[in-house]
């Protein structure tokens, strides 16, 4: 694939929240992604590649629809490592439809707080989807320990989800 001559810094999407919980969803249920699946893998099913660099500056390059580069730091565990994966999937799928056609996408380390939250809101659905959250939150008897384990993430995450999804209050 060639390499465009521009690269855009992602904008914010302003999607709200709910279309964004939406389209995280809807990309998880079509990956069938497992609770705790292999994000890497999705990642090269899009046509990405995943790597790892002790400080990474750039956390995303798209060249192009299908081509593009995820660097996540290597001192991060896995449940974060995890979640900086399925963030960088969050930026490919809210921001890079935005850039003008031809130009690929760069996507800093430290980013824009709207864009951020935005491919951070993305990233905790994509991980924990409503449906089977729900239903891991009752098997688990709402131990958000366990059903972060469940998940292969953070209990932070599982607890804003929980949250979110209004099964223990805010």
């Amino acid at each position: 694939m060639s390499t465009p001559a521009l690269f855009s810094v992602p904008k914010p999407c302003n999607f709200a929240p709910e279309n964004i919980e939406e389209l995280a969803e809807r990309v998880a249920r079509d990956a069938k992604l497992p609770p705790d699946g292999n994000l890497e893998e999705f990642v090269r099913l899009l046509g990405g590649h995943v790597y790892t660099a002790p400080t990474p500056t750039t956390a995303l390059i798209v060249r192009s629809a299908g081509d593009f580069d995820l660097t996540v730091s290597s001192d991060e565990f896995t449940s974060r490592h995890r979640f900086l994966v399925a963030r960088g999937v969050g930026f490919y799928f809210l921001h890079f439809p935005l850039v003008s056609k031809g130009n690929g996408m760069m996507v800093p380390w430290h980013m824009d707080d709207a864009v951020d939250r935005e491919a951070c809101t993305f990233a905790g659905v994509l991980l924990v989807p409503g449906p089977q959250f729900r239903l891991a939150f009752d098997e688990q008897h709402g131990i958000l320990v366990d059903v972060a384990e469940r998940f292969g993430t953070e209990t932070d995450l599982v607890r804003r989800r929980a949250q979110r999804l209004q099964l223990i209050p805010a």
